[in-house]
């Protein structure tokens, strides 16, 4: 027996109509094309290694470990591996970058041999002070600066994972390879950032390598949330989900029998205008009742967002592994699917997804402006929904 949820709907409504005044920019004529990319030029396949055991072995006589803080700012202190005779160039003193963006402040830069391209070795942080996906910041970081990724993984380091990313672009003409790694502590996000030439790539690479490998912090924390995690609870059913403390949580009541929700609003500072919505639906199924098929699921989902004033532009599109790389830890995920649409005279996102366990069928659902229009509350937005979906535990 299919139940709705018009309550659920209805307290939602009012809320999310005030998300097409949001800060989203008015639909442009015509969207930005990024600049063009200069992986067809590459001669080969661009080899981007993981490990490089002949240059740890030598690292003694090659490398030095170097060490830099900003005086006005000792969190930022880190420790990097560089090959001896590059220069070191240090940064301007300044001001820290503001919390609450994603601007970065420089924490210096090596450059190596004319011989080899002048090869650069760049060290960066930003303070956000706000979760956001590290992954999703830097693909979108290399989109943005007109690069193709050719890779792009989590990798254990010594204070946790971090993700680095490569990718190509034409510069003066010519190719360049991009490899950059980020990771949190303490609030902060270092970036450790290696532009060689295409042309001397394979003579740089496993220097790239270390240097992302080897890097740390001076003074870990040890602590790889960018700000303090909530908890949300629904009753009958019970079940619980983290969410950034910049963001609200409200139980949906009333709520039919045998479901239960939480709403999850980020506001601007004066609390006035919604920004981004984020809903957590648990649904208890009856005793043999099957779990409708994954596009039936999408459909009832695609009504309620146009309950909402959602206006999809196509069909719900299926997420792959690449685009939603931590579903696979999810227990019992059966499946997400993006869409674009419109929000009142804006340009909108939608996220889904769905996940069975337990006689229980969760539902997440997310509304947010399009990364090219606010990016950093796109961001905010798919760092909440993974944090609803990773952390949802249902009796």
């Amino acid at each position: 027996m299919r139940r709705t949820s018009p309550s659920i709907t209805a307290s939602c409504l009012g809320v999310l109509a005030a998300l097409g005044a949001s800060s989203c920019a008015k639909r442009a004529a015509t969207p930005e094309t990024p600049p063009a990319t200069g992986l067809a030029q590459a001669t080969a396949p661009l080899d981007v290694p993981m490990m490089a055991p002949r240059l740890v072995a030598t690292l003694e006589q090659t490398h030095v470990r170097f060490q830099y803080a900003p005086e006005t700012e000792a969190a930022l202190g880190y420790q990097v591996l560089v090959p001896k005779g590059w220069k070191f160039t240090k940064p301007p003193s300044g001001a820290a970058p503001a919390a609450g963006t994603l601007d970065t402040v420089a924490l210096g830069d090596f450059v190596g041999p004319s011989a080899l391209g002048s090869p650069a070795i760049i060290v960066s942080a930003a303070v956000p002070r706000l979760e956001v996906p590290l992954d999703a910041m830097l693909r979108e970081s290399f989109t943005r600066s007109g690069y193709t990724i050719v890779a792009g993984h989590w990798i254990p380091g010594v204070h946790g994972l971090y993700f680095e990313a490569t990718g190509t672009r034409l510069r003066d003409g010519a190719p360049q390879v991009r490899r950059t790694s980020a990771r949190a502590d303490g609030g902060h996000i270092f970036l450790v950032t290696c532009l060689v030439p295409r042309a001397h790539w394979d003579q740089v690479k496993d220097t790239c390598w270390v240097a992302h490998d080897g890097f740390t912090v001076q003074k870990p924390t040890g602590e790889s949330q960018l700000e303090p995690w909530l908890t949300a609870r629904g009753r009958r059913p019970d079940f619980r989900v983290a969410y950034p403390a910049s963001w609200s949580a409200t139980p949906v009541e009333p709520a039919p029998e045998g479901v239960a929700a939480v709403d999850l609003r980020l506001t601007n500072p004066a609390k006035d205008r919604l920004l981004a919505y984020c809903q957590i639906k648990v649904q208890r199924l009856e005793k043999g009742e099957a779990v409708p098929p994954l596009d039936r699921l999408a459909g009832r989902a695609v009504e309620k967002l146009a309950a909402l004033q959602f206006s999809a532009t196509g069909a719900p599109v299926p997420l792959t592994g690449d685009d939603d790389p931590r579903a696979a830890a999810v227990a019992g995920w059966l499946g997400g699917f993006l869409l674009n649409g419109h929000l009142a005279s804006s340009d909108a996102t939608a996220r889904l997804g769905f996940a069975q366990r337990n006689g229980l069928l969760i539902t997440w659902l997310l509304l947010s402006p399009t990364a090219h229009d606010d990016l950093i509350v796109a961001l905010r937005a798919q760092r909440a929904f993974e944090m609803a979906r990773a952390t949802a535990e249902a009796n």
